[in-house]
C-alpha cells in the first residue's frame, strides 16, 4: 500500500508540472484585416532577418484588450476603446502585444494594441 500511495505522489508531482505555460510576445506589424463580428485582426508580422520574411498572426480581442492611439510619436499614447478596431485599415501600423493563454500558439488574444505614427518604421 504504502508503494502505491508514494507512485502516486510521484504522479501527481509529474502531472502537476507538466502545466501548460502561457506565451506572450509583442511585435509592430501591418494591419491586414480586421473581422468585426468574429472581434479579430490579422496582422502581417516581419521577423528580425535582414531582408525580413514576413508571416501572419490573427489575434481575438477581449474586455480585457487595452487600446491606445500614438497619432505623433509612439510613445505618447492616448487611451482609445475597442471601437478603434473598426478604424484600423489595411496596412495600418500597429504595436501589439499578444499571448495564447496556455494554447501552445493555437490561438492568441490581444492583450495591448497601439496605433503608430504613419512616419515609423515596422520591420
Amino acid at each position: 500500500m504504502r508503494r502505491i500511495l508514494c507512485c502516486l505522489a510521484a504522479l501527481s508531482l509529474l502531472v502537476s508540472s507538466a502545466a501548460f505555460a502561457e506565451t506572450s510576445k509583442s511585435f509592430r506589424a501591418y494591419v491586414v484585416g480586421v473581422d468585426a463580428s468574429a472581434k479579430s485582426i490579422r496582422f502581417r508580422v516581419p521577423d528580425d532577418a535582414t531582408p525580413p520574411t514576413w508571416s501572419e498572426v490573427t489575434a481575438t480581442w477581449d474586455d480585457a484588450t487595452v487600446w491606445e492611439q500614438a497619432p505623433e510619436v509612439i510613445y505618447k499614447t492616448t487611451p482609445a476603446k475597442a471601437d478603434l478596431a473598426a478604424k484600423l485599415k489595411r496596412d495600418t501600423k500597429v504595436y501589439v502585444g499578444v499571448n495564447d493563454r496556455g494554447s501552445s500558439g493555437g490561438r492568441w488574444w490581444i492583450e495591448h494594441l497601439t496605433t503608430m505614427p504613419p512616419a515609423s518604421t515596422v520591420p
